[in-house]
């Protein structure tokens, strides 16, 4: 029987100190200090640049340019510093670093490694995964998430971590470092579509999800 799919990953998660529902664990005192400071830093940074990319998408969409960033004004975003372990070739036969799948918020702010193995699928929708390769230390790749998609229509970015196709064939592949910054909505805010393009009448209306209600549905489909 062959094995279930298996991530091999793992990663450590920090949201906004101002998230009034989940408080962020730190390193005791002792151990990496410095490390709090660095990453709220990092993280204030990354809020900013989410707010110029939103009101950015909002111009080109022909969008008044405050409509998305004010439906992101409660920072409910996440951090994650993820670790792909070295690990032995063979084992992407039935396993892979992460599997395929798209991101639950509005945008991803996505830092590599020039480790590689992230793909992206090529046309939306064709089961086709091109590699997306590192373009430097201060490349940052800006993916659609599935809030944006319900509200814009752009295509939600489906990507996967999988065996970089590297001129190193040893048995070893190497260990792999990412950052990701997933740009969340408020979590009161209506998964309803922006764009009068977007609307179908001749469908019967469906209920409405908030971006929290949407985000527990998801969790429970990956994780149940």
């Amino acid at each position: 029987m062959q094995p279930l799919l298996r991530d091999m990953k793992e990663s450590y998660d920090i949201g906004s100190e101002q998230d009034p529902l989940y408080s962020n664990i730190w390193p005791p005192t002792g151990v990496q200090d410095g490390f709090q400071e660095t990453i709220s830093s990092f993280f204030a940074v990354c809020y900013e640049a989410e707010l110029m990319i939103l009101d950015a998408i909002s111009i080109g969409l022909g969008l008044p340019v405050h409509s998305l960033r004010e439906l992101h004004t409660a920072q409910t975003n996440e951090l994650r510093l993820t670790h792909y372990p070295e690990v032995d070739r063979a084992d992407f036969a039935n396993a892979t670093r992460i599997a395929a799948h798209t991101d639950f918020g509005t945008i991803t702010l996505l830092f590599q490694d020039n480790v590689g193995g992230l793909e992206m699928e090529q046309p939306p929708g064709s089961g086709v995964f091109v590699p997306a390769d590192s373009g430097g230390p201060h490349e940052c790749i800006v993916n659609v998430g599935d809030c944006l998609q319900m509200w814009t229509g752009l295509h939600s970015a489906r990507h996967r971590v999988h065996l970089a196709k590297s001129e190193n064939q040893g048995n070893m592949v190497p260990a792999r470092f990412s950052i990701a910054y997933f740009a969340k909505p408020d979590r009161a805010a209506l998964l309803r579509p922006l764009l009068d393009s977007l609307v179908d009448n001749s469908k019967p209306v469906q209920k409405v999800l908030t971006a929290n209600e949407f985000q527990h549905m998801r969790i429970e489909g990956t994780y149940a």
